[in-house]
């Protein structure tokens, strides 16, 4: 191995240098925040090997990548905003499905209390037929109630009183019979046997 000597640089074959390449380099303090590793010159850098793919060649590769992560990450939120709006119309779907089926339970719930209502006929139409009948009763009586007032309000001798089988009388005038009724009481009553003739 031979030594360095000023103006050269003797590296080991993996550097990329040839020996006796008059390679001045550019050292970078340790503590800049250029880089941490040794900067070439122009001159140097012109002697090192080309990467087998160009800088510019990286960046397009780069460039189209984004650009292909870019359309796939755009079609999952189509697909996602699609599923969305599948999502949107299947609530919907089930609104529609979900009104029939409340309708059907509010009708089994009317049949339920359709059924419970016929039970109940049989009681209704008793007690229609004793309102009925107490309708009637309350007829016969109030027909009662009218018949005693206008007795009431009726003068003496407007109607006939059967008159009760007494003693005999003391006068000579024959006793009447026990079917004998008085009416109302006339001029001929008034006057007295015997003297309604002349």
């Amino acid at each position: 191995m031979s030594s360095p000597s000023e103006g050269s640089l003797s590296t080991l074959p993996d550097t990329g240098f040839a020996h006796g390449t008059d390679v001045s380099l550019e050292y970078v303090p340790h503590d800049s925040g250029d880089s941490l590793a040794r900067r070439a010159t122009p001159e140097a850098a012109a002697v090192l090997p080309q990467s087998p793919l160009p800088r510019s060649g990286a960046v397009a590769e780069v460039a189209q990548s984004l650009s292909q992560l870019r359309l796939l990450v755009q079609d999952v939120d189509q697909r996602v905003y699609r599923c969305c709006d599948d999502i949107d119309s299947l609530h919907q779907h089930l609104d529609w499905v979900q009104v029939p089926r409340e309708l059907w339970d509010r009708i089994h719930g009317l049949d339920d209390r359709v059924a419970a209502l016929k039970r109940w006929v049989p009681y209704w139409q008793d007690s229609v037929r004793r309102d009925e009948e107490t309708q009637r009763t309350l007829a016969v009586l109030r027909g009662q109630i009218d018949l005693l007032a206008h007795l009431r309000e009726a003068p003496p001798g407007h109607y006939p009183v059967t008159v009760p089988v007494g003693p005999p009388a003391a006068s000579s005038a024959p006793p009447p019979s026990a079917s004998a009724t008085l009416s109302t009481p006339g001029p001929q009553s008034l006057l007295g046997p015997g003297q309604g003739t002349a």
